[in-house]
């Protein structure tokens, strides 16, 4: 794959073609997401040469990755536990999964001479918030209804 500049569009069409033999239908606006759905889903997403795959199918998944393999050189690595810099923890008692990418944004931090800042929590600035919010209900006191009580006929 490595070595010419059309090497990875090859790779690409290649790898296109055989998940289209296998069933799996290339998602709208992500050609690297190939999807399977019957009664039950299936996800694969391609990043070059790495590859996510899942589903809720263990049959589905199990032929799927087999036949993978029978078309390409590869090594089953387990259930994931990064992918492309992000962390996967997956809790099966509690049903979820969490992806963090901490560690890629550190390394984005100091690329571009962040690391000495102070993280917040949220996007915004919490306390900025509250005195907006604090500032407008104090302006909604400010404004008195004017009640006109004389009721002169």
């Amino acid at each position: 794959m490595y070595g010419l500049k059309i090497n990875p569009k090859r790779w690409n069409e290649k790898f296109t073609e055989v998940a289209s033999k296998l069933g799996l239908t290339i998602h709208d606006n992500e050609p690297c997401l190939f999807t399977w759905r019957e009664n039950e889903k299936f996800l694969l997403l391609l990043y070059v040469d790495d590859m996510l795959i899942a589903s809720n199918d263990v049959r589905k998944l199990q032929q799927i990755k087999s036949s993978l393999m029978l078309e390409f050189e590869m090594t089953d690595l387990g259930e994931p536990q990064s992918f492309l810099g992000m962390w996967i923890t997956r809790d099966r008692q509690n049903m979820t999964l969490t992806l963090t990418l901490e560690e890629y944004i550190t390394k984005l931090l100091q690329k571009f001479g962040y690391s000495e800042m102070h993280p917040q929590k949220t996007p915004m600035v919490t306390n900025q918030v509250a005195n907006r919010e604090r500032k407008a209900r104090e302006e909604l006191d400010d404004i008195q209804p004017v009640i006109n009580t004389n009721n002169q006929s």
